[in-house]
């Protein structure tokens, strides 16, 4: 059940990825077999499918993980009455979500292309965010504005 609620807040809640390891030996065995994971493994993944969490193989998962995780925010300032932050990583990155600061109602990409600003429900709340894309080691710019809407 732990697995299964783990699996759904990585969805639905934290929108993290998640990555969980099960032995082999462990998992090919089926309960009673002391230590089996086969069960908890099932469990995990009918929760991931039922949350509508995306599957994708090992190594463009973990590319994901390692450009996510290598992704700095270089610069914020101010242009024109908009924010504009500069974003760099190591790796390129496709579909990385940038949760937007309350009150943000539109984003640009640094060519001044719209962005679609999307409203997730996460940690509780409703939290508004954009998707982009990040090319390796070339800074980008996403710029955002506040106001009504």
């Amino acid at each position: 059940a732990k697995v299964a609620r783990f699996t759904e807040e990585a969805a639905t809640r934290w929108h993290v990825l998640q990555i969980c390891s099960f032995h082999p030996v462990y998992v090919s065995k089926p309960w009673p077999y002391l230590g089996s994971s086969q069960r908890a493994l099932e469990m995990g993944l009918e929760s991931a499918q039922a949350n509508g969490s995306a599957f994708d193989n090992h190594e463009r998962w973990s590319r994901f993980t390692r450009g996510r995780d290598s992704v700095r925010m270089v610069s914020l300032r101010e242009e024109s009455g908009a924010q504009v932050m500069t974003m760099v990583s190591e790796i390129g990155i496709d579909g990385l979500t940038i949760l937007l600061p309350t009150g943000a109602t539109e984003a640009r990409r640094g060519d001044g292309r719209r962005l679609e600003v999307r409203e997730l429900m996460l940690e509780g709340r409703t939290q508004r965010a954009v998707v982009v894309d990040l090319p390796g080691r070339r800074p980008t710019d996403v710029s955002f504005r506040r106001g009504t809407n």
